[in-house]
Parts: structure tokens; sequence; C-alpha cells
């Protein structure tokens, strides 16, 4: 990244400085763009130790080269090249770089003038990047550009930038370093990045060698802080931690002070910076979820106006706001933050309109005028965004709706998978179906699958069919890695045997609707009645069919009614599987249902409970059709039932 005088007069170009930074804009808008875009990650293999050879280009004054892979194993990444995927796109970026190369091994800002302003910050990101890759693929093709690239930053130091910022410099080597040595297990430029340390230790963190506003300096302190953590954590090095988490905190105090720095933008860097250095080496140290949710909401969510300056970049800004967003998810788990990261990078990879992995200063610039210190902003998005889902199962997707149409068919519907709906790395849902109820599945075989993106499925029911079912789904994700089970649903079916006259059911399901229409969907009946205690004048309520006034117009979660039918192949009830069930019952007699999913007897439902007696359903017993019932009896699932207490008191099932 560069600050000299000189800068292009078609465009603003670079990032050349020669006086003090104009204000950052600062304006609110929201992303108004509908983001449609499928990623797919391919399966990446087990990251193995390796060694490198820092040696320095074998042909000086060559062209920037792109070596091939060296390893004759199958290239990891030779399926999804063409891909707009995050993997994918990772992939072009690393050859972009490779592209900007000049022959000492310095990275060329501009793609369209390859004759100017090469920087050690340039550099370094792009070490960064290489050896990212390597991380994700093992593939090694970026070995000789790595060692050209270490040669240049020694070349030049990023402590005696004169361009970009020393500060800077120095966080992007910081994070070169540590990325490179965790890929290669290479210490060979440890030492550089120990002096990089000192150097931004030694000034606070504070930019001084370059003209910015004091937004701008807070957000490369917050950039610092970040990346030495990380750096120092992981090299046991306490000084270099204190340092960060003292950056840490002064950058959190400059947020808390004015907060309407977080959506400011200055030169090359946007708020989001700071918010992302202040989550990794403050929060870090001191999580606090409550403080990354307020502030995160300064954050903007889109970056209305293109740069119109030395350095000013509408993507780049755009870059550093994902940025702050994933990052307020990290601090907080809340995925509304994710989601919006997730959706501004994919507009930021849609800006590689033709597809050679760079991305231009602002959205709608020509094709050849990407810049290389742009592009590393958002592959450090990306490179962030990729170790997140890699090698992690996805999350499973989440039934929401179960229902039956005219008992001929069962609909299941759930929300997507995050991988799904947000990353985009889910493949496919399998639907697993039991005929026995089990909380873990167990026994359950695979009933089918559907693509990524589907949200439900129909199931068909023969006309007679009295079986129970069961179903769960869980999602599968391109390295087919499986989720864990989603809530189940259920199809149950009460009096299979069939029933004339009178029956005593009770829903034990989360239904989509409990009106009495949809919860007995496809049975004819004359009458439906159910027993409300806390209506002691007049505790019966009733459903007619045809009637203008219903008593009785909802069978919510367990409730036991009468149903007074004639259905030779019993009565069908479908829902969701509740994990728990806590009911109300008041002093005297409740009329409830069994929501159990597996059949219990009546001590066990009931104990704990100050029950006095206890009614089940007897046909053979004439007038109400009841018996009292023993603590042994059994109660069916979406079996109703009377029961007594003394006292006002709660009854809890658990499936």
């Amino acid at each position: 990244m560069t600050m000299r005088s000189c800068s292009k007069g078609r465009r603003a170009s670079g990032k050349r400085l020669n006086s003090l930074a104009g204000l950052g804009h600062h304006e609110d808008g929201t992303l108004k763009r509908a983001l449609t875009c499928v990623f797919a990650l391919v399966v990446l293999v087990a990251l193995v130790p390796a060694t490198f050879s820092a040696t320095p280009l074998e042909k000086a004054g060559s062209p920037p080269i792109v070596p091939s892979q060296s390893s004759s194993e199958p290239h990891a990444l030779s399926n999804i090249s063409d891909n707009p995927a995050y993997l994918g796109n990772f992939t072009l970026t690393a050859a972009f770089e490779a592209k900007m190369q000049g022959p000492d091994g310095g990275i060329i800002e501009m793609e369209d003038d390859p004759t100017k302003f090469e920087n050690t910050d340039n550099t370094l990101e792009a070490v960064w990047v290489w050896s990212r890759y390597y991380t994700l693929t093992r593939d090694d093709r970026y070995t000789a550009n790595i060692s050209a690239a270490w040669n240049y930053s020694w070349a030049h130091p990023a402590w005696l930038e004169t361009d970009s910022g020393r500060v800077y410099s120095c966080s992007w080597a910081i994070k070169a370093e540590l990325e490179f040595r965790r890929a290669y297990g290479n210490h060979s430029n440890l030492p550089y990045a120990k002096r990089c340390a000192a150097y931004i230790n030694a000034r606070n963190g504070w930019e001084t060698n370059i003209i910015l506003n004091n937004w701008g300096k807070n957000d490369i302190r917050g950039l610092a802080a970040g990346n030495m953590y990380d750096w120092a954590v992981e090299q046991g090095n306490e000084t270099a931690r204190l340092g960060a988490i003292a950056l840490g905190n002064a950058t959190k105090a400059a947020i808390e002070a004015n907060s309407t720095w977080l959506a400011v933008e200055d030169w090359a860097l946007a708020g989001g910076v700071a918010y992302w250095g202040v989550v990794h080496s403050t929060l870090r140290e001191y999580p606090n979820a409550t403080w990354a949710e307020q502030y995160a909401a300064f954050l903007k969510t889109n970056v209305t106006a293109p740069g119109g300056g030395p350095g000013n970049s509408q993507c780049g800004w755009y870059a550093w706001y994902a940025l702050g967003h994933y990052a307020a998810w990290e601090a907080t788990g809340n995925a509304s933050h994710l989601n919006q990261s997730l959706g501004m990078v994919a507009w930021l990879i849609l800006q590689d309109g033709d597809r050679d992995g760079g991305i231009p200063t602002n959205f709608g610039d020509p094709d050849n005028t990407d810049e290389s210190w742009v592009t590393s902003y958002r592959a450090l998005d990306i490179g962030e965004i990729i170790p997140a889902w890699h090698g992690q199962p996805p999350d499973p997707p989440t039934l929401t709706v179960a229902d039956s149409v005219n008992g001929l068919y069962l609909n299941v519907f759930w929300n997507l998978s995050l991988q799904d709906s947000i990353v985009g790395d889910v493949v496919r849902y399998d639907i697993y179906r039991g005929t026995a109820y089990d909380a873990t599945g167990a026994g359950y075989s695979l009933w089918g699958a559907v693509s990524a993106g589907a949200d439900g499925f129909p199931v068909l029911i023969s006309f007679g069919d009295i079986s129970s079912y069961f179903f769960y789904v869980v999602a599968v994700d391109s390295e087919w890695l499986t989720s864990g089970m989603s809530n189940q649903a259920g199809r149950i079916v009460e009096y299979s045997a069939g029933i004339t006259g009178n029956a005593l059911l009770g829903n034990p399901f989360i239904v989509w609707n409990d009106r009495v229409s949809e919860v007995i969907d496809w049975v004819l009946f004359d009458y439906i009645r159910a027993f409300d205690p806390s209506r002691p004048d007049s505790p019966w309520i009733s459903y007619v069919p045809g009637r203008s006034y219903q008593s009785l117009a909802h069978l919510p979660l367990g409730m036991g009614f009468w149903l007074n039918t004639t259905a030779f192949f019993g009565v069908p009830m479908v829902g969701l599987v509740p994990k728990s069930v806590t009911i109300d019952l008041k002093a005297g007699w409740n009329l409830i249902a069994s929501c159990s999913m597996i059949n219990r007897t009546v001590g066990d439902v009931l104990a704990g409970v100050p029950w006095v007696a206890a009614e089940i359903f007897d046909a053979s017993q004439p007038g109400y059709y009841l018996r009292r019932a023993s603590s042994t009896d059994i109660l069916f699932r979406g079996q109703g039932f009377w029961v007594q207490v003394a006292s006002d008191s709660t009854l809890a099932f658990h499936n």
C-alpha cells in the first residue's frame, strides 16, 4: 500500500497520499442487493507438517512466477477453479497475487500498471494469502513466490516502510509470519515478526509516519491489536500479549468515546477493522458478548459511495465491515451477524467480473483495474471464514412444521442448516424414518434425501395405513460430514383397530395450527368435547360440525378430549414431537393428553403429582366408558385420560 505523491489522473488508484487525508465518508445505508450465491466447499485434506525452502527466484527479471504443483498427488482444488465459492475464490486470489509479483518478489498494486508501486505491506499480505492457501489445500505451488516475497520483505523491512505506514505494515508482517510458520513449520522469519511486534509496542500501536485522521489511526491500532494478540498467544510471548491487550483496550476506549467511528472510513481503512481488533484482543482475554452486541450495531452494512481519493476504496471498506460483522458473530454467537458478513463477502466475490481472482478499488470499476491490496482485504474475509466450517459437521436443520393433507400426505418442513442458508456448504438432507419412537433415532433407517436448499418433503400415506412413523433430518456437507439429528416429527394412529362411537383422545404434538379442523384432519365425527377446569361454572366445551358457534375451537398440545366418530382405520394425528411438555393441573378433575411418545404407566406419569385418582377409557364400560386406573395401567401416546389432583400442580412429560 503506497503513500507516494504521484497518482493516476484517470482514477484514484492505489493507496498513495501526499497530504492530510480528507474526512472519511460517514453515511448510513443498508444492503439493498439481493444476493443469491451458491457456494460449495470441497473436501480438504488433513494438515501435514512440511518443510520450506527459503530460496530466491531462479531467474531474476523473469515474469511473475505461478509454479505448477510439484506434488504427484491429485490437485485438491482442480474441480472448483471456476466455481464462485469461498475456497474456489481463494484459489483464484492466490493466483492473482502471483500474477502481481514483480521480479524482485514485491507485490505490485495495480493490475493495469505493473511498472509501479511495489510495497512491503502488499507483499506481506500476499505471503499470508499463499500461506493460508497451503494450509487449506496442501498445494505447494506458491513456494517460490513466498520465498521471493520474504526476500523482498527483508530487503524492505516493514518497520522502515515509508509509504504505507510502519505500524500498519508490521501488523501485516505478524499475521503473515504466523500463518507461514503454521503452514510450513518454518521459523526462519520469526525474528522479522519479533522485530515488528517490538516496533508496534514501542509506539503503542499509533501510526505516526503517515498522515491520517485519528479514526484511521485507531483502525490501524485495532488491526495491530488483533494480529499481535493471536501471534503472541501462539508464541507464548507475554510482553507481546500484554501489549496487544493494551492496544485493544485503547481501541475499545476510543470506540466507547465515539461509537460513530465504527461507521467511518479513512484512507484504505474502515471501522470494521477496529471492531475486529477489539474482539481478537481484549475480548479474547475478557469475553464480553454484551459489549460486542452493543457496538456491532454501529458497523455499516453497506458502503454506498465510491472512494474518491488516493487509497480510498469502496471494496476495501466493504471488506473491513464484513470482517467486523464476522467478529461480531464470533463474540456473540448471534447468527444474524454471520449472515450479514457472508452476504457482504458474497457481494465482494461478485466484483471479480473476469474471474481472475482480483477485485478493483470501487464497485463497477473495469475488470482490468484490480488492485492487489483490495484483493487481499477480501481474501482476509474469506480466509477467516473458511476455517470456521472446514472439518466441522454442519449445524442440524430444525423441523418447523409437520402436518397432514387429507390423511394421504405427511408434509414436513424445516429451517435450513446454517451452512446451507448462509455458507452454501450443504449438498443434501437425509431423511430417516422409524416406526418405534426413540429420542436418539436408534433403529431409524434412511428413508430418502432431498437436495440442498430444499426445506421440506412430502410422505405419501397409503390408504388404510395404520402405522405410526417418526422422522428426523440431517444435513450433509461437501466434505460428507453429517450434522446431528434435527428434532423429530411424528404420525401416530389412535384406536387403529377402528372406532364406532366415543373415544378418549389427546393431542401429544406441536402442531402448526391447533384448530380442531387441522388436528382432526380427515376423520368424520359428530362432536368433540373437552373439559376446561378454569371455567368452573361451565367447564364443558364442544365442537359440533356445522354449528355456527363453537365453544371449543382449538385442540392445543396437552389437551384431552372426547371424540364421537366412526373411523374404521383409527384417528391419525401428526405434528412435531415436543422435547418436553408442562401441563398446569387445577385442583379437582382434569382431562389431559398423554404426551409421552413412549407408553408409560400411570404411576410413572403421575410421579411427583398430588394425584388422588385417575380414569382411563374402557369401551366395555357402559355410560361413561371409563374405569378407575391403577398405578400399573398403561397410558398410550396420544391417549386422553382423567386425573384428579388434591391441589394446583404441574405435570411434565419428556421425550
